[in-house]
């Protein structure tokens, strides 16, 4: 079945090349084979995986890699309430929590002040001390245990949760949410266990996962599908990954599509780059999918 497909697929494309407009002479350039790109190749996978939702760029909100929060959405960052519209917005919660970070940082340097005042005092107090980057285990005086603890930090050791998280503690969800999974299907959220168990679906932080993250393609893009019945080219254009991943998961085993050339990608530096064919794209995709920090951690320092 693929077989014929394929011939009537050149055949159709044969056909093209004899049209002639009744305005202008229509010129048509000889199809070039390694245009026609089956679903089972490997460029189309790796279009797959280039387009496949990134869950890691709200990790900020959900500490999670497999998908991300449908927004609007509301949160509370330290206790106060942030109404998350767009993607953009994430930056609201990074000022917040910095600028708390800053704060509890000036106080720390005061009580390092207050412990060289106090070298007498021998007595220490365990706390478990909010930061930056989470939580960690500290020994203080006792005359500074009540200004840690109005800042955050609890009595005793931190237990092995709070140690997992950056944010877990300090900015959370407000319920319901609708999360979008990788291949862009959703599911509604309505309480903290069943959003626990929606992460633990996850392969966690800095673990490698399907989706190519280095370099994006830009858009928009133009996707032709080859009809064997009516023997004709349907062209879709395409403005977005999740238009282009819907369309890719979508074909049968033995469709046969083709790209228009050229094709532009972007890269994780900044840089972009045209590819006049198929085997140029695969190549360079293959050549790049590992070359740049995809920043599948959660912690929001580091953020861009």
């Amino acid at each position: 079945m693929r077989l014929l497909k394929r011939h009537l697929f050149l055949f159709a494309l044969t056909l093209l090349m004899l049209c002639v407009s009744c305005k202008d002479e229509l010129i048509v350039e000889e199809p070039q084979m390694e245009q026609a790109m089956s679903a089972d190749s490997n460029v189309a996978s790796l279009l797959y995986r280039m387009t496949l939702n990134d869950g890691s760029k709200d990790n900020i909100l959900d500490q999670a890699n497999c998908f991300t929060i449908k927004l609007p959405v509301v949160v509370l960052v330290d206790g106060e309430e942030v109404v998350i519209q767009t993607q953009k917005d994430l930056k609201d919660i990074r000022k917040i929590l910095k600028e708390n970070d800053k704060y509890d940082d000036e106080d720390d340097d005061d009580d390092d002040d207050d412990d060289d005042d106090d070298d007498e005092d021998d007595d220490k107090v365990t706390l478990c001390h909010k930061t930056g980057n989470g939580f960690i285990t500290i020994n203080v005086n006792t005359n500074a245990v009540q200004a840690h603890l109005g800042h955050g930090d609890v009595l005793g050791a931190c237990d092995e949760k709070s140690d997992k998280g950056y944010t877990a503690d300090r900015v959370k969800l407000v319920f319901p949410v609708t999360i979008v999974w990788a291949d862009y299907s959703e599911m509604v959220i309505t309480t903290e266990e069943a959003f626990e168990s929606a992460r633990a679906r996850c392969n966690g932080e800095n673990v490698e996962d399907e989706h190519i993250e280095c370099v994006d393609l830009a858009y928009p893009l133009r996707v032709s599908i080859f009809d064997p019945v009516s023997l004709n080219l349907n062209t879709f254009e395409f403005e977005t990954d999740r238009e282009l991943n819907l369309f890719l998961s979508g074909l049968d085993v033995d469709d046969v599509t083709m790209l228009t050339f050229p094709v532009t990608l972007n890269f994780a530096d900044g840089t972009e780059q045209e590819v006049e064919d198929l085997e140029g794209l695969e190549a360079l995709i293959e050549g790049t999918s590992a070359e740049c920090d995809e920043d599948d951690d959660y912690n929001y320092s580091d953020d861009v």
